[in-house]
């Protein structure tokens, strides 16, 4: 939070309900009212502002409902979560641990999240993973239909697709103006510039930035840019990975229902990234050679994965879960799950295999933005994550635990019991066994019994 929450005076009655009868204590929820069906499911609230100058509220409380809203939604774009009713009680947990608030000022932090659930639209759907607000042309942007047309004739991934849209209206918005067939390497420079100085990204930031605006010149444009390679570049920044003991992880998972605790341990247990978790298909489990077949993994690679035994009945439980969804869909005609267009093209029937359905399927259908099609896409991302940052507060876990932390663990652990680092490079799909080696900082190495000068002076913290 970038200032402190401004003291509000008592509730209006377009919020009091959420106070009535009783007082916050240790154990108060931000939503309590588990009817409401917005509760469950991610909240898409982006004209809140709007709604909130429009309530009848005095300007001192509207003032500091905006500062914890924004606050809150800072908090789940960092950790890459929706907006649910589970990531705001994560997200007052960790404050409360961080700030040790009055009873007071967490009041105040309880109702300006109540107001936001409780007038956030409704929604009976949860948004699918591959609709995003990002596809839509936004006022003045006469490039967007020449960047999409061209990002996509290429093939590139969706994810890319988003992140190159992201980055180049960063660029418009630093210059403020969408000519952008008007700028050149001079303000592509200064945009470079920019990324590096006033908000110290790291040089694979950098990086994806400028990948972005150039393919907007030479791919969409058409335009040769000349040498602007003299940009000031981002010094490259080394983060030591985090890493769960096994205590850590055996709390967390038991935070986690079903199938959420199995998507968890799945992941831990095989190190896989959580593209490759939520793409996951029936056809790709080999339950009698103990192995996951992972398709299209990063720099569109494939590899083989571990299939760990302790789990094998709760996927089983998993997979008629996820038949149950693909029933429903053929009973409804529903479309075929995504398939990759060249395999669509040739087998169009294939998406309604059941071999090939989602083994962790989204609860409602979605429209395909590429294509137009409504079927079921996999789980949300996001919605996977919201619950693991849930659950490592509520396991009172204070590292920050995000899904890629999983992944950590799992290289950690098997280096720290012996596995060659090059099968681990193997598992974990690295290209550059330099990227696993950054696990040897962060293992227990039985040989390396080094004693902290600290304890052998008080003879190994013997002393009080």
């Amino acid at each position: 939070m970038e200032s402190e929450t401004a003291p509000v005076g008592e509730p209006a009655s377009c919020y009091a309900k959420s106070r009535r009868g009783s007082e916050l204590g240790e154990k108060s929820e931000v939503c309590e009212d588990a009817s409401k069906p917005c509760l469950e499911a991610p909240v898409s609230f982006p004209n809140w502002r709007e709604e909130l100058d429009a309530c009848e509220l005095p300007d001192r409380e509207k003032k500091s409902f905006s500062i914890t809203i924004k606050w809150y939604l800072g908090y789940c774009k960092r950790a890459r979560c929706q907006a649910t009713r589970e990531t705001a009680n994560a997200f007052i947990e960790t404050v409360k641990r961080e700030r040790s608030p009055s009873r007071f000022q967490l009041n105040c932090w309880f109702n300006a999240l109540r107001w936001f659930f409780r007038n956030a639209p409704v929604s009976d759907e949860l948004p699918g993973d591959m609709v995003a607000a990002e596809h839509l042309a936004e006022h003045g942007e006469d490039w967007f239909e020449v960047f999409l047309r061209e990002v996509r004739r290429r093939h590139y991934s969706y994810h890319t697709e988003v992140s190159y849209l992201q980055w180049i209206r960063g660029f418009a918005s630093f210059h403020k103006t969408n000519e952008l067939a008007s700028l050149g390497e001079e303000e592509i420079r200064d945009y470079l510039d920019y990324l590096a100085t006033e908000r110290r990204v790291g040089s694979s930031t950098q990086r994806q930035a400028l990948n972005a605006v150039v393919f907007l010149y030479k791919q969409a444009f058409r335009r040769e840019l000349g040498d602007f390679s003299d940009f000031l570049r981002a010094a490259p920044k080394t983060s030591l990975p985090t890493v769960l003991s096994i205590g850590e992880l055996e709390s967390l998972f038991a935070k986690l229902a079903d199938p959420y605790r199995t998507m968890a341990m799945l992941q831990y247990g095989t190190g896989l990234r959580i593209s490759e978790l939520l793409r996951l298909r029936i056809k790709d489990l080999d339950f009698e050679r103990s192995q996951i077949s992972v398709y299209g993994g990063k720099g569109g690679k494939d590899r083989s994965a571990l299939l760990p035994d302790s789990i094998r009945e709760a996927l089983n439980r998993q997979i008629e879960r996820s038949r149950a969804f693909h029933e429903s869909d053929r009973d409804g005609d529903v479309a075929g799950v995504y398939l990759p267009e060249a395999l669509s093209r040739k087998f169009s029937k294939v998406g309604k295999e059941w071999s090939w359905f989602w083994l962790w399927p989204g609860r409602s259908l979605s429209r395909d933005p590429r294509t137009g099609v409504t079927r079921r896409h996999h789980l949300l991302p996001r919605f996977y994550q919201g619950k693991i940052t849930a659950a490592a507060s509520k396991a009172g876990i204070l590292k920050r635990v995000t899904t890629h932390v999983l992944r950590h663990s799992f290289a950690t652990h098997l280096l720290e019991n012996g596995t060659d680092i090059r099968v681990v490079q193997e598992l974990m799909g690295h290209a550059d066994i330099k990227t696993t080696q950054i696990y040897l900082h962060v293992m227990n190495r039985p040989e390396a019994n080094v004693v902290s000068p600290l304890d052998a002076a008080l003879g190994r913290g013997t002393a009080d």
